[in-house]
């Protein structure tokens, strides 16, 4: 026997009431319920707290999501509840993400929010789009990175959840970095040739107070280059702008440059498809 014949046979027993009235009130205010109609009079006054909680649990039995329900509270208010096991939607981390689970009841919501938050937390959504959802709803609105709270419970979940995905987001926003989708490269392709040009995994003089500010080389097919804007790059720089631009792209097709901003931090190098920087 289901849970609503149960609840069903305990009411008709309780208040002596033929079963198939009661049946039919509860279906009647059921489909009042779904269709926000009120019944007044009548058979209304049959309905008792137990019946609305009958009608609250058919409601919920059709869930926006995974993580919301539309329901109501005893009180008949819509109400959106949120259940959201943090170390779930993030299984890849043995980190302790108790901190960001919910479970809480939302009156008065904005139901598009909501509805918004729901189709973020699928499994198919980014990483990303699934630490500013939970953030939203940690928060009760649409994430801000002006927000400083918000920011910071993002951050910190976002470290906490997949180390390497934050550093290499850390990255792609510094100021000094610039990934683009003209002149790309595969990256990969690439890599053996750039590595050891820029000084990371060999030791490759490069002459840079002289023109051509450039060095070229093709690899699978793919015109390989780096080259760099002025004659006064600081030693490491080129190193350092490889390391950044090969470990946190945002995709293996890319160009990337490194550049200063007049902040003396070393130069401008680009790794391109041609020796005439990115730009």
């Amino acid at each position: 026997m289901s849970i609503m014949e149960t609840t069903v046979n305990l009411i008709s027993s309780s208040f002596n009431l033929p079963m198939h009235l009661l049946t039919e009130a509860i279906l009647l205010v059921y489909l009042g319920h779904q269709s926000n109609i009120f019944f007044t009079t009548g058979i209304m006054k049959f309905v008792t707290p137990i019946v609305l909680a009958v009608l609250g649990a058919t409601s919920a039995a059709v869930a926006d999501s995974d993580f919301i329900i539309f329901t109501a509270d005893e009180r008949g208010t819509p109400m959106a509840h949120v259940t959201i096991d943090a170390a779930k939607l993030f299984p890849d981390t043995p980190a302790d993400l108790s901190g960001f689970s919910i479970d809480a009841g939302y009156t008065n919501y904005n139901e598009t929010f909501f509805h918004k938050m729901a189709d973020d937390l699928v499994a198919s959504s980014t990483l990303e789009v699934k630490v500013s959802a939970v953030v939203s709803v940690l928060h009760g609105k649409e994430y801000l990175d002006s927000d400083s709270d918000m920011l910071e419970n993002y951050s910190r979940l976002l470290q906490m959840a997949h180390p390497d995905t934050a550093k290499a987001l850390i990255a792609r926003n510094n100021p000094y970095f610039t990934w683009a989708k003209s002149h790309v490269i595969s990256l990969t392709t690439c890599a053996g040739f750039l590595s050891c040009v820029s000084g990371s995994s060999c030791h490759f003089y490069v002459t840079v107070n002289k023109a051509p500010r450039s060095r070229c080389e093709v690899q699978g097919g793919e015109n390989c280059c780096m080259s760099w804007a002025n004659y006064d790059v600081k030693a490491g720089f080129f190193q350092a702008t490889w390391s950044t631009c090969y470990n946190s792209a945002p995709d293996n097709k890319e160009s990337c440059e490194g550049h200063d901003n007049n902040s003396g931090a070393g130069g401008d190098v680009c790794f391109s498809d041609r020796a005439k920087g990115c730009t």
